[in-house]
């Protein structure tokens, strides 16, 4: 008897997880850590993938994707942010306060 319960307490657990409705932002793009520039074997064209972090997974979650399957937007980003920029375009920030020994 105590079997049975314990076979139909986890099918109901299955069917509750089963009835969750699927989070949209686990397909949305947050951001692009790398990209990857290959060959394909078979036709010698060159293949660009890019490795895409997903709203709310973990980095552990990334994947590799085809360039026209992640948004453009990202994609500037982060080629906006992958390199420094040339030396004399670089800004030097000062911190706000200045501290001094005035004794």
């Amino acid at each position: 008897m105590e079997f049975l319960l314990i076979i139909s307490t986890v099918a109901m657990r299955l069917q509750v997880e089963e009835e969750e409705p699927f989070n949209p932002d686990y397909v949305e793009v947050e951001r692009v850590l790398d990209v990857a520039v290959t060959n394909d074997p078979v036709t010698d064209e060159e293949v660009t993938h890019y490795l895409v972090c997903w709203r709310c997974l973990a980095y552990e979650d990334s994947t590799w994707e085809l360039e026209q399957d992640v948004d453009v937007a990202k994609i500037k980003a982060f080629n906006h942010f992958r390199h420094l920029p040339p030396l004399h375009e670089r800004q030097v920030s000062y911190p706000m306060y200045h501290y001094s020994n005035d004794i």
